[in-house]
């Protein structure tokens, strides 16, 4: 039985999660026990779902890895034309799983608030890089003289937003392998996300370091 599978809503949001879970030693950044991890069996894409029809169908699509996966996460954006809110999305989703057969011990569903966005908003160079600025400073100055960011604050009130607006700036195309490379390099310690943070607690929940040889 495989450890862990990863339910994401689109491409994007699996390109991160890989990024991040094929990182060296990643284990070690959340805290856990090493565990396995292989994109092409342990990840699966709601295609042409997207989050509304995520949200209605993850109990069908996880339904048949029920002997084949130990662990299942679910990850949808909070915020889409129509969405119920982070409660009520989350709560609904572990409902139909567990009617259809898993373990709500063995399962999580796990909410971004507002979207995805909001994961990869990490205060590194390497994520200021990305965005066509040399610095976080001078990011960070950006976005806040164009008020996508209140002063002092520690993200933009609309990731997203700022993002395209970034690459606008600097004439960079928008894609969703400039995620996967902030993942895949950046640290995620800047990652303030809750969501992200509450990813990190479940895999350390499921894969306990028991032994100080794995830490």
């Amino acid at each position: 039985m495989r450890d862990c599978l990863f339910l994401t809503a689109d491409g994007a949001m699996k390109r991160v999660v890989s990024a991040f879970l094929k990182r060296e030693r990643c284990h070690q950044t959340i805290g856990c026990a090493p565990f396995q991890f292989d994109e092409r069996q342990d990840t699966v894409v709601a295609a042409g779902m997207n989050d509304p029809g995520l949200f209605k169908n993850a109990h069908l699509l996880l339904r048949v890895f029920l002997r084949s996966h130990a662990h299942a996460v679910v990850l949808i954006d909070a915020t889409w034309d129509g969405s119920p809110g982070k409660e009520i999305i989350q709560l609904e989703i572990a409902r139909h799983l567990a009617e259809n057969g898993w373990d709500p011990a063995r399962v999580s569903v796990i909410a971004i608030e507002p979207e995805l966005e909001s994961w990869v908003w990490i205060t590194s160079r390497h994520f200021a890089n990305c965005l066509g600025f040399d610095s976080v400073e001078s990011l960070i100055e950006w976005a806040t003289k164009h008020q996508f960011m209140i002063k002092g604050s520690l993200k933009p009130l609309d990731p997203k937003a700022t993002v395209k607006a970034a690459l606008r700036k600097h004439f960079i195309p928008y894609s969703s392998a400039i995620y996967e490379r902030v993942v895949s390099k950046a640290s995620v310690s800047g990652c303030i996300d809750p969501a992200f943070a509450e990813l990190q607690a479940v895999l350390r929940r499921w894969f306990p370091l028991t032994d100080p040889a794995s830490r």
